[in-house]
């Protein structure tokens, strides 16, 4: 019995081992999109359904990443995300965006891609270069090396002829490319003219006798700017396009990738190519008493927001002057200023209200002197030297008779600062009204009790 149970035990063992190795996997391969907005932390990956994949994007500089990508569905915008592995093989993209550092110099990094070369008939000669990584829109020095016995004909691209000349400037697209060099046996004795491996390849691509053969090429601008240049062109021409911005605006790329302007286009086939344009940045300077308080990038067209200024004691702002409505093509000033408050001095003689007298804020105050050496004059009560930013009363009396002083027993009572703290004091008995400290009452400094 113990030997039946053995027996059962390694064939289920043996069994699930044979599932395990019929489980089936799948591959994930992982790329940027563009290919120089970063890179991702695997290339490729095999694992089985439900199986996790952890994923890292890491943007280039200049590149912010925008998210994880399949079958065009974004899973997620984070950086870092964990893939769970379907049943089938499936392609994962990470999709970055081009975010300049300065939005005032928006030229996107040059992206490159990878050229090869190959000669037709693969005995009828070299070249200068076999294979380059070459960045959109530039241009590479290709030279041809005919073999002995062998002529050049030819630089082709698929079925199109680009050049019939040995030396040849090829300006790279926006996309892998592959260019061949066609050659053809012509032997320097013609009553032997067999070639080296006469036999014909299927493969080899044929000159086109065409030499009519012509192209469209249409250019425009995507606003901000025009292009020109369109129109019908030979094969193997070059067009001159040219990008031309409007006011405030720059050119930024083609719509192949390419930065140069004018655009010097080797015309193969039919193309189409916009202009793209941004908006220049400029700036706003601000001036605040002839002191820049701050400086700040407007887009062209855009309507500026001038700061908002601080308060300051004493003063008022004067408001912004010159801010245009949107900004133009260029640097703009606006200035301001703090304008000094004028406050008032209200004199008051025996409670009424004698005259008001305007002062500067900050400035020294120099109290009237009207009643100065009049009998019976008081004084003006204590003020600060420099003009404070509220406005101030000022109290005196003025005793003209016997009868005025009997009569003017009881007096308001002010603080120093001329605050009015109680009205109708008994002037010969003020502490049964006011608390120690120091009054002004009757136009005279009193103090009441004990000051300490």
């Amino acid at each position: 019995m113990k030997h039946i149970i053995s027996i059962c035990l390694l064939w289920l063992c043996q069994l699930a081992l044979f599932g395990q190795a019929q489980a089936q996997t799948y591959t994930a391969d992982v790329y940027a999109t563009p290919r120089s907005g970063g890179t991702t932390n695997i290339a490729t990956t095999i694992a089985g359904e439900g199986d996790s994949i952890s994923l890292y994007a890491y943007p280039a500089y200049g590149y912010e990443f925008k998210g994880w990508q399949v079958d065009g569905v974004i899973l997620s915008e984070e950086a870092y995300y964990i893939y769970i592995m379907p049943g089938r093989d499936v392609v994962i993209e990470a999709l970055f965006k081009f975010n300049p550092i300065n939005p005032g110099d928006p030229q996107m990094p040059v992206e490159k891609f990878n050229l090869t070369v190959s000669a037709s008939p693969k005995h009828g000669g070299s070249f200068n270069v076999s294979s380059a990584e070459v960045g959109a829109g530039q241009e590479i020095y290709l030279e041809a090396y005919p073999y002995w016995g062998f002529v050049f004909k030819g630089w082709m691209s698929g079925d199109s002829l680009l050049s019939v000349s040995e030396s040849f400037v090829y300006r790279m697209g926006n996309a892998d490319a592959h260019l061949t060099g066609v050659f053809v046996y012509d032997p320097q004795n013609p009553g032997d003219p067999d070639s080296p491996d006469d036999s014909e390849d299927p493969d080899d691509p044929v000159i086109p006798d065409d030499s009519t053969k012509t192209y469209t090429v249409n250019v425009s601008g995507l606003g901000g700017g025009i292009a020109t240049g369109s129109g019908t062109y030979a094969a193997g021409a070059e067009a001159v396009l040219e990008a031309l911005p409007d006011e405030g605006y720059s050119f930024v790329r083609w719509s192949d990738g390419v930065t140069d302007n004018p655009y010097k286009l080797i015309v193969d086939k039919d193309t189409t190519l916009k202009a793209t344009f941004a908006p220049n940045v400029y700036m706003l300077y601000c001036i605040i008493d002839s002191v820049l308080y701050d400086s700040i990038s407007v887009v062209y067209g855009a309507v500026p927001e001038v700061p908002v200024v601080p308060e300051k004691e004493g003063y008022t702002f004067s408001g912004w002057e010159g801010v245009p409505a949107t900004m133009p093509a260029r640097n703009v000033t606006v200035s301001g200023s703090y304008v000094v408050n004028v406050y008032n001095i209200v004199y008051y003689v025996n409670g009424n209200v004698y005259c008001t007298v305007e002062v500067p804020y900050g400035a020294r105050i120099e109290l009237i002197d009207d009643y100065d050496g009049q009998p019976g004059f008081s004084g003006w009560s204590a003020v600060p030297e420099f003009m404070p930013a509220h406005d101030l009363n000022v109290y005196a009396t003025l005793v003209t008779s016997v009868a005025e002083i009997s009569i003017d027993r009881f007096a308001d009572a002010y603080s120093p600062s001329g605050v009015l703290v109680k009205k109708q004091v008994d002037i010969e008995c003020p502490a049964d009204y006011l608390a120690p400290g120091l009054y002004i009452i009757g136009g005279r400094k009193v103090v009441v009790g004990q000051v300490r």
